[in-house]
């Protein structure tokens, strides 16, 4: 699955992070977009993602991530952003497909923006090359895809204590607790839940700040299919929907017959119009 390599924040009250899976494309540097007289225009810069790609082989899938974020203002209203649901594609070989709208490229909005035109980005680890696809020009911008060679793992344990906001050593009081196995969003998956308590005083807070984050992972597809994450400035749920186990076809590993293929040595730009 691709990872995000563009920090993604949503600051209304407090911030919280932009689900992890409710990516933006890996290649992305940085992006503009807006709407003016009814008229889409945005650009966006990419390049060799940040961090290597890991393989994912024996374990085809597709789903479209969903995500969303209530946040409560001091006045006890409730404010609800979600993610324009996007769709992701991995087959037996690992190669991944992610589909999503230019606008989504950036940091979200605390007001809803237009969607913008579809951007897609295929990963491609056995050649050693991500594309990504300009609909509008029917270009394949082609760069080289840095490929890690560890085998794949959950995220670590650092990670799961970002999503609740613990920085060690930071006061807090974490427990963990093992949720066991059931069936979600239509898949096996083995479930957590993280509690980070900081006691009064720690953080300039009269009363204790209470955390949690709730994980369901597939072993299986090795996939993180739900997260449910409460914050005293709001809540967070992110999941993985329509997921389907039947090999997506092979051609959308690869770009359409008619577009022309640019190798980009570094850095490229799309932009729209």
């Amino acid at each position: 699955m691709t990872r995000n390599r563009l920090a993604a924040w949503f600051v209304l009250v407090a911030p919280l992070a932009w689900p992890a899976y409710g990516q933006t494309l890996a290649a992305t540097q940085s992006s503009s977009s807006r709407l003016r007289d009814g008229v889409f225009s945005g650009r966006a810069t990419f390049g060799t993602p940040r961090k290597p790609f890991t393989v994912v082989a024996g374990a085809p899938y597709s789903a479209e991530p969903v995500s969303e974020i209530v946040q409560t203002t001091e006045g006890g209203a409730h404010i609800t952003r979600a993610a324009p649901s996007r769709k992701i594609y991995r087959d037996a070989v690992g190669r991944t497909r992610t589909e999503g709208c230019f606008s989504d490229l950036g940091p979200p909005s605390r007001y809803p923006r237009p969607q913008g035109p579809l951007l897609v980005e295929i990963d491609d680890p056995a050649a050693g090359v991500f594309y990504v696809l300009d609909a509008q020009l029917k270009i394949a911008h082609r760069g080289v895809l840095p490929v890690s060679t560890a085998p794949p793992s959950d995220p670590p344990e650092s990670h799961d204590l970002m999503l609740i906001g613990v920085n060690p050593p930071d006061g807090s009081v974490v427990k963990t607790e093992d949720l066991g196995s059931q069936i979600v969003e239509g898949v096996l998956a083995q479930g957590r839940r993280i509690t980070a308590t900081w006691p009064a005083g720690s953080r300039g807070n009269d009363k204790p700040l209470v955390s949690t984050a709730e994980i369901w992972r597939a072993p299986d597809l090795k996939v993180t299919v739900l997260t449910k994450i409460s914050r005293p400035q709001g809540d967070q749920t992110n999941r993985l929907t329509n997921i389907s186990t039947i090999p997506p076809d092979l051609t959308l590993f690869q770009p359409p017959f008619d577009y022309q293929v640019v190798d980009e040595p570094g850095l490229f730009t799309i932009a729209f119009p």
